[in-house]
């Protein structure tokens, strides 16, 4: 049986890529090339989270293909975004590109597609979160909940949309930023999310994990660059006239 929902989701982000790549060019890739760039790492990650969570949850299932291609039952979302930035970073390479640059210049086309991803929870079972007076009823619940999808959806847009506008970062900084400002979204959007148990989920997890390493490593970049700053020499400048004439000049 088709799930229409996921299908629906598909479409929507191949749309929100296109109209991205159309009217937010960037100047290392052409708009047709942008959404190439991305067919086969999006692929490929969503094949890779799958595998690992059916390695963490139930391996028997990698006997059975039909088990391993149903994607509603599990993807392990920092794995796929680790294969697929890896595979972006090689493609990159292949061609003889600036590697941080592109992934710079690529980040915030894959955070714009993440954020259709989330916000697609409408097409989806439904958008859930805590019971809220205002907000959305999921399939099958009679209970109003805030829709977090949404919310992190409108988050990942304004990160992707500052990632554009800081211009004084580096492209290292901002591959940081996009990473570390994607796990901070979705440590703090996993507080609201149904659980089961009182404890964190291993997703949640993870992303409090890679947000304190992006602190970490944003941290050591700070200090570097000011300890690079002290140790350059001080240079002063004379205007004309400020010093005595030689001696051997005057004469």
């Amino acid at each position: 049986m088709l799930d229409l929902g996921l299908i629906a989701t598909g479409v929507v982000i191949w749309a929100v890529l296109a109209a991205s790549a159309r009217w937010a060019p960037t100047s290392s890739f052409r708009r047709d090339e942008i959404i190439d760039r991305l067919y086969v790492p999006a692929f490929t990650g969503l094949l890779a989270g799958r595998i690992v969570a059916v390695v963490l949850d139930d391996p028997t299932s990698l006997r059975s293909i039909r088990a391993l291609i149903v994607i509603r039952s599990g993807v392990e979302f920092w794995p796929a975004v680790a294969a697929a930035l890896a595979v972006v970073a090689w493609s990159l390479r292949r061609g003889r590109r600036d590697v941080v640059l592109g992934l710079a210049e690529l980040a915030p086309f894959l955070l714009w597609a993440y954020a259709a991803y989330e916000a697609s929870c409408v097409l989806r079972d439904g958008c859930y979160g805590p019971v809220s007076a205002f907000g959305l009823i999921p399939d099958g619940l009679q209970t109003r909940q805030l829709p977090i999808g949404l919310l992190v959806a409108l988050a990942a847009t304004a990160l992707a949309f500052a990632m554009r506008q800081l211009w004084s970062l580096t492209p290292g900084e901002k591959v940081l930023l996009a990473v570390g400002g994607l796990a901070l979204i979705r440590s703090v959007a996993a507080f609201w999310l149904p659980r089961i148990g009182s404890g964190l989920t291993r997703s949640h997890v993870e992303s409090l994990t890679i947000t304190a390493a992006v602190v970490v490593a944003a941290g050591a970049m700070l200090l570097r660059r000011y300890l690079r700053r002290r140790r350059i020499p001080t240079t002063t400048w004379d205007p004309p006239g400020s010093r005595e004439p030689s001696k051997d000049f005057i004469r």
